[in-house]
């Protein structure tokens, strides 16, 4: 299909920034309904243990979150999904509203992480200062522990050293759990096969940018360009 599940902070190409000592969260119900138990969310009389209200999705991704809903209603957990269009989700993320979004890179089900160098990105979606309107904190995540590893992220270039910050970056998260990451997301681009000099980009929704030092896509100058032909290869 055109995701990958990935329960880590990171999307799955970037295995070298996620610590290797975190274990993938395996789809296991069994366990889902002892950790429920264990939380004192037995089953009740009508069926269900506990009714989580509503589950909000951006339309394109409405099947992803039936098969969700449909998941939670077998270990008993009682969920309403209901579409709603993208900005009117990012204006409740960015008030602060409670509950649950399925959209890759801004909700609190589908979370994915990108990575701008020097760690940009992670400074925008993490730190505790960067809540709307200054950064893309749409959690409001709030961890000392997690602004002093961002804060060294930002200022450190040695590469080994950047490895370590990254994965503890990620162990905190793991830990925290601020949101819910369950797949990466992917999208399908199409481009002629007369292109070169495209570097290969480690995240599994790339974008276009001319600086190669940018850290998700860039591009280099081709010694022998060829101008493209209407032969057209897609890719993933």
């Amino acid at each position: 299909g055109m995701t990958h599940v990935n329960s880590a902070m990171y999307a799955t190409p970037q295995t070298t920034i996620t610590a290797p000592d975190l274990e993938h969260h395996a789809f296991d119900p069994e366990k889902a309904k002892k950790m429920l138990d264990d939380a004192g969310y037995t089953v009740k009389a009508d069926g269900w243990r506990v009714d989580l209200g509503e589950m909000v999705s951006y339309h394109i991704l409405v099947d992803a979150a039936e098969v969700v809903a449909a998941n939670w209603a077998d270990i008993g957990v009682k969920i309403k999904l209901r579409s709603m269009e993208y900005i009117s989700i990012v204006d409740k993320l960015e008030g602060g509203d409670k509950g649950i979004q399925t959209i890759p890179g801004i909700s609190v089900l589908f979370y994915n992480m990108q990575t701008l160098a020097p760690g940009y990105q992670t400074y925008l979606q993490y730190h505790s200062t960067m809540t709307p309107e200054f950064g893309s904190n749409c959690l409001f995540y709030n961890s000392p522990e997690m602004d002093l590893l961002i804060d060294a992220l930002l200022t450190t270039i040695d590469e080994d050293e950047r490895q370590k910050l990254h994965w503890e970056i990620s162990r905190v998260y793991d830990r925290d759990m601020p949101a819910i990451t369950i797949a990466d997301k992917y999208r399908a681009r199409v481009w002629s096969i007369k292109l070169g000099g495209v570097l290969e980009a480690v995240l599994p929704d790339s974008y276009w940018a001319r600086d190669k030092h940018i850290g998700f896509l860039g591009t280099t100058p081709d010694p022998d360009p060829t101008p493209p032909d209407d032969d057209l290869e897609q890719s993933v």
